[in-house]
């Protein structure tokens, strides 16, 4: 998402929280030791560079000063949040490999707090007093939308009820004079428009301009000193991140899987895919394992894992390992289970319907091959029939599969049993996909907690 900030206004978010975290960390610290000598030891400067570097570091990998981000109150406050504790995690790291004596411990955490609380408070205030201080700076920009639809109207909202736009709406051009909602003309005269009135933004809704007038409306703009904007449709897109491109002066417009497309949410997923499938293993399977494995030998004369090969990112199969919960049987690659199954051994029973039957799944995630939360895989026998069941079924495999997802915790876990069935789920995927943040799988990790201790009519 471009940044629609101009250079000053995004110096002046960085010094602001220069400012902050200095008022915080160097600041109380100096008047602490009433500006003594040793708060201007290299020891101490190393620090001070340390923390800032730290912080600038983090805040433009979370896009802390975009103005993307500071329009919308929820889409900087947990940025801010996250970005608060990494940066209180590197905090400490740093006192691991540095000896530093100028800061104690309680110091330490007083500040901290401080700090946390006055970032939220400056981001928040942020979002809401800067737009008025743009608008008190910047003269508004004139604006003229040609063509009429939906798009249109969702852009005249924007101009007029945003206050984050600095657009003064002067009305449409468009050939459906039956709509009588600020049409100041037809195609045709736009140019005599154009010629006596001062417009800055010029905006094409090229779906909405017949194919034949297209490039005469076009001419008629560029030969005007008035910026251009392109709208496309892209309504069948419009959960998903979309960028411009150039390939031999050819522009083409990049559609994003959803913020899982973006590497500092990718590295952010497998940071919590990685802590919490090593604690799960330390915690639960480190003894659940030979206690299982000593029951199915004793009862069963069978191994205690069971690994079947599913499809996983990009549709590339991986071998995907549980706990046996059946009897060894020919079928296994190819019958999902279904209530009252034969094959299900009666620890096998205990073990789905609690779940546990999932737990060596945190190897696949340690290996990188799962995440915690994400779409369930499937066998591929039953990849290859649903991909032709339903045309959106491959959208899937855009991101990792997972141990948990948002249809499972919607109540669609599972075997599928129709294509209404299959077809919700594969809705939801796609909607975790899309709308994806830190905090949903934070959320469904603590719902699946919850629906495992409740019990699920599902889980056979």
């Amino acid at each position: 998402m471009k940044n629609r900030f101009n250079p000053l206004i995004t110096l002046s978010l960085v010094l602001a929280d220069m400012i902050l975290l200095n008022s915080c960390f160097v600041l109380t610290h100096i008047a602490s030791f009433s500006l003594r000598s040793s708060v201007l030891s290299p020891e101490f400067i190393g620090f001070v560079i340390y923390i800032n570097f730290v912080w600038l570091a983090i805040a433009f990998i979370f896009g802390l000063y975009s103005s993307y981000r500071l329009e919308k109150i929820k889409l900087i406050l947990i940025p801010t949040f996250i970005s608060i504790v990494l940066f209180f995690f590197f905090f400490l790291l740093y006192f691991q490999f540095v000896e530093f004596n100028y800061l104690q411990r309680e110091e330490v955490k007083y500040y901290f707090v401080m700090f946390g609380i006055l970032m939220i408070i400056l981001k928040s205030s942020e979002h809401l007093f800067l737009p008025y201080f743009l608008r008190a700076i910047n003269k508004p920009r004139t604006a003229i939308i040609v063509g009429y639809g939906q798009s249109a109207r969702e852009l005249r909202h924007f101009f007029e009820n945003d206050p984050w736009s600095y657009y003064r709406f002067l009305g449409y051009f468009a050939d459906q004079v039956k709509y009588k909602e600020q049409i100041i003309g037809n195609f045709s005269e736009l140019k005599n428009y154009l010629e006596k009135v001062k417009v800055d933004d010029v905006f094409l809704l090229l779906n909405h301009i017949p194919k034949n007038l297209q490039r005469d409306v076009a001419d008629i703009a560029k030969n005007q000193s008035t910026s251009i904007h392109l709208l496309p449709d892209l309504s069948t897109f419009a959960m998903m991140n979309v960028s411009l491109a150039v390939f031999s002066h050819l522009p083409v417009l990049n559609v994003e899987r959803g913020p899982l497309s973006k590497l500092h949410n990718q590295l952010l997923k497998r940071a919590f895919d990685i802590v919490f499938s090593i604690l799960m293993i330390l915690v639960l399977l480190s003894w659940i394992t030979p206690l299982l494995w000593l029951i199915n030998r004793v009862f069963y004369n069978q191994s205690v894992f069971f690994v079947q090969l599913r499809n996983g990112l990009n549709n590339q199969p991986f071998r995907c390992i549980k706990f046996r919960s059946m009897y060894v049987n020919s079928t296994a690659d190819t019958k999902e289970a279904r209530k009252r199954d034969d094959r299900i051994t009666p620890l096998g029973k205990i073990l789905r319907k609690t779940s546990l039957d999932e737990l060596p799944q945190f190897l696949n995630v340690l290996k990188g091959q799962m995440s915690v939360v994400g779409p369930r895989p499937h066998m591929l026998r039953h990849t290859a029939l649903y991909r032709k069941t339903l045309k959106e079924f491959m959208v899937r495999h855009t991101v990792k599969p997972g141990l948990t997802g948002l249809a499972q915790v919607n109540g669609l876990r599972g075997s599928i049993f129709n294509e209404k069935h299959l077809r919700s789920r594969v809705k939801m995927d796609i909607k975790y996909i899309e709308t994806w943040t830190f905090w949903m799988d934070i959320k469904i990790v603590l719902l699946t907690f919850f629906s495992i201790f409740k019990g699920d009519k599902n889980a056979f």
